[in-house]
C-alpha cells in the first residue's frame, strides 16, 4: 500500500542512515530503499553494542517507511542494555511535532561517489602548511571544499 512501517535489526550497515560502514547488505538495502522511494528512520545512534573487543558500535536497528510526514513521527534510542542491541521507538503524532532539525551539509539521500569525485577534483593536497597562517587557511580550504561537495551531491 501507500504507507508502511517495518522496524528492526537488519544487519545492513550504510552510512546513508548513520552506519560507520557500508556492508554488502547495507548496498543491496540502499538499493531497494532508493528504487521504491522508501525512507528511513532512526535515532541517530549506536543501536548494537558488541561484547567482542575486535568490533566497534554501529547502527543496525532502524525503521523503514513510506508515506508518513516527517511532521507527525519521532523517535528515541533506549539505553537499556538488556542484551548487544538497544531499542529505537517510533512514536507517531496526531499533530505535527515542531522539532528544531539538526544542522545537516546535505538534504536528503546523497550520492556518495559524485561526492567523494567532487571532493578529489577540488581538493589541492599541496598546499603549504609552514606556518600558522597556512595551516588556517588550509583548514578553512578543506571546509569549502567538503561542504561545496555535499552541496552539489545532495
Amino acid at each position: 500500500g501507500p504507507h508502511f512501517i517495518a522496524g528492526g535489526d537488519y544487519n545492513a550497515k550504510h552510512i546513508q542512515w548513520g552506519s560507520r560502514i557500508t556492508n554488502p547488505r547495507g548496498r543491496a538495502l540502499l538499493s531497494s530503499i532508493q528504487h521504491n522511494r522508501y525512507e528511513t528512520i532512526t535515532g541517530g545512534a549506536p543501536t548494537y553494542w558488541p561484547t567482542a573487543a575486535s568490533k566497534l558500535p554501529d547502527l543496525i536497528d532502524f525503521f523503514i517507511c513510506k508515506g508518513i510526514n516527517h511532521l507527525y513521527k519521532t523517535t528515541n534510542n533506549t539505553t537499556d542494555l538488556s542484551s548487544d542491541h538497544s531499542p529505537i521507538t517510533l512514536s507517531l503524532h496526531s499533530q505535527p511535532t515542531m522539532i528544531t532539525p539538526k544542522p545537516s551539509l546535505i538534504a536528503g539521500l546523497n550520492d556518495w561517489d559524485l561526492f567523494r569525485t567532487n571532493v578529489t577534483r577540488n581538493l589541492n593536497r599541496k598546499l603549504p602548511l609552514k606556518t600558522d597562517l597556512d595551516v588556517e587557511n588550509a583548514v578553512e580550504y578543506f571546509n569549502t571544499a567538503i561542504q561545496s561537495a555535499a552541496w552539489q551531491s545532495s
